[in-house]
């Protein structure tokens, strides 16, 4: 659904796939800086980071972080691959995307889904996945 959030927002020209991450957040990084400082919101939602799938992860499911602090630790993972070189699925990214997108937009990426896409067709009660994950999207 991230993907579908992204590519409504850049239809609408309030980012493009390929702006570097740290042009909405700043503090944004990996353990090698220079990918850090490359990494586009393309890699983001490509997963191709370096990390093997769900590498990391399951380290930051079902705590009490806030998106912040899931992307700051991120950022201090050690990936298994150099950048760009093998898709590894990483929910820690897609996260990541989310925050780009509310920075974009002033709205959460589950608002915009749900304005863009639920809300059209009459579907007002979609909070974006269930009641637990309400308020990351």
């Amino acid at each position: 659904m991230y993907r579908y959030r992204a590519g409504y927002v850049t239809g609408s020209k309030k980012l493009s796939l390929d702006d570097y991450v740290t042009k909405y957040i700043p503090t944004f990084r990996l353990e090698n800086k220079p990918a850090g400082e490359m990494t586009t919101i393309r890699d983001l939602l490509c997963h191709r980071l370096g990390f093997k799938t769900f590498e990391g992860d399951f380290t930051f499911y079902n705590t009490d972080l806030t998106r912040a602090q899931i992307i700051d630790r991120l950022g201090r993972m050690k990936a298994t691959y150099p950048f760009r070189t093998k898709w590894g699925y990483t929910n820690a990214a897609f996260l990541t995307a989310g925050e780009i997108i509310q920075r974009a937009t002033g709205q959460t990426s589950g608002n915009v889904f749900k304005t863009k896409y639920f809300c059209p067709i009459g579907d007002d009660e979609y909070i974006g996945a269930n009641g637990r994950y309400a308020k990351i999207i």
